[in-house]
């Protein structure tokens, strides 16, 4: 009698990200990326390794993979949710300060974690990074190494920051994002050295200042200077 050749059982593998509270689902498989919106897709994806509809995403995933996000063609709001969340989840950039230190992270698991045990598993401790010579603390993931060097580029940038506004005759010079965005909704900044004639027009400028540090005073006056010697 011959023998039955015995079924192989289908390979179901976890979300490696699960939220039903909120219908978010990521799934890796062969290289990719999959997001989907719903407990049943990702039940269905489990088995299926496949999404009928979907939308691809070439080298956009935090090492490069790429994303397959799943598509429902009779709620068009569900991509644009899955989107939102997965930017939101590998986008994210966090700053908080403890203890004198600059702690900066990357994702909203890394920050709920740090608020609870005040330390990184896992980090790249820089000395006198910081904007007032703070040590600064970037979140790094052995898996992702992609995420150490968005992190940086995105603090630099922030901290490095210059901007110059204009408002009636006068030039204000910001340091930050932040305070970029506070002098367009106040027209003012909280703390400032005002320079009488100090324009090339003959101008008042007036420079942000931190009370506790006089890093930023100068190194906007500097750049000021650097910019306006080489256009004058």
């Amino acid at each position: 009698m011959e023998k039955a050749a015995s079924r192989q059982a289908p390979v179901v593998t976890q979300a490696a990200v699960s939220r039903p509270e909120t219908g978010y689902f990521e799934h890796l498989h062969d290289g990719r990326i999959y997001v989907v919106g719903s407990q049943e897709s990702s039940d269905r994806f489990r088995q299926s390794k496949n999404l009928p509809y979907a939308l691809t995403l070439i080298n956009a995933g935090p090492s490069g993979e790429t994303i397959v996000v799943e598509v429902d063609k009779d709620d068009p709001s569900m991509q644009e949710r899955l989107l939102a969340e997965y930017k939101r989840r590998y986008e994210l950039y966090a700053q908080v300060q403890h203890e004198g230190r600059i702690y900066v992270m990357g994702s909203p698991e890394s920050l709920e974690s740090f608020e609870k045990t005040r330390s990184l598993p896992y980090a790249l401790t820089q000395i006198n990074a910081g904007p007032g010579g703070e040590t600064v603390v970037f979140e790094v993931d052995k898996e992702n190494p992609r995420l150490q060097a968005r992190l940086q580029d995105e603090f630099h940038r922030r901290h490095n920051y210059y901007a110059e506004e204009i408002k009636e005759g006068r030039i204000y010079i910001l340091g930050s994002l932040e305070s970029h965005e506070d002098f367009k909704k106040t027209g003012s900044i909280p703390y400032a050295l005002t320079q009488i004639n100090a324009g090339p027009g003959g101008e008042t400028v007036v420079f942000e200042v931190d009370k506790s540090s006089s890093r930023l005073q100068e190194r906007l006056q500097a750049e000021f200077e650097r910019r306006h010697e080489s256009n004058g």
